[in-house]
């Protein structure tokens, strides 16, 4: 039985090993590709993140944020939230130069009370940008919870 036992958990170890070897190499292969010279998104999960204003803890979700566009020109903006529950939520989007500053920022509207499941947007942000990087955060009763960045350039 103590044999058998051993096994089990080598292969068990093994299997695990693999799995991560496994996950690592496809997150590489995301998190490595270049980025785009137009369009371009991304997503990330976020949470539970605690919101002190209210004293509550968000559920874990996912928020999506791409950069629709050719070069240094911004079409728009689109988002996507897909949430167990959220409260009084907006997005804020911020455009920084290579050096950082933070050029330009606009606020969406709040969406006041409790919301969930899938949410889809886009922004009427429509001009030419400087070359850097577009952040897009997601906040829920004033406590930002995710921000997703994309650079931007010609």
């Amino acid at each position: 039985m103590k044999a058998f036992m051993r096994r089990t958990t080598r292969r068990t170890r093994f299997a695990v090993a693999a799995g991560i070897v496994a996950f690592a190499s496809i997150a590489g292969l995301i998190s490595t590709a270049g980025p785009a010279a137009a369009s371009s998104g991304w997503c990330s999960v976020y949470g539970p993140v605690k919101v002190r204003v209210l004293g509550v803890t968000l559920p874990t979700g996912v928020y999506c944020f791409s950069v629709i566009g050719s070069g240094l020109h911004v079409s728009y903006t689109s988002s996507e939230l897909d949430t167990g529950w959220i409260i009084n939520f907006r997005e804020r989007v911020d455009f920084y130069d290579n050096n950082g500053n933070d050029y330009y920022t606009y606020w969406g509207p709040v969406h006041n009370g409790y919301a969930y499941g899938d949410h889809t947007w886009r922004t009427g942000i429509n001009g030419t940008a400087r070359s850097g990087k577009v952040c897009g955060t997601l906040i829920s009763s004033g406590t930002d919870i995710i921000t997703i960045c994309r650079p931007i350039y010609a």
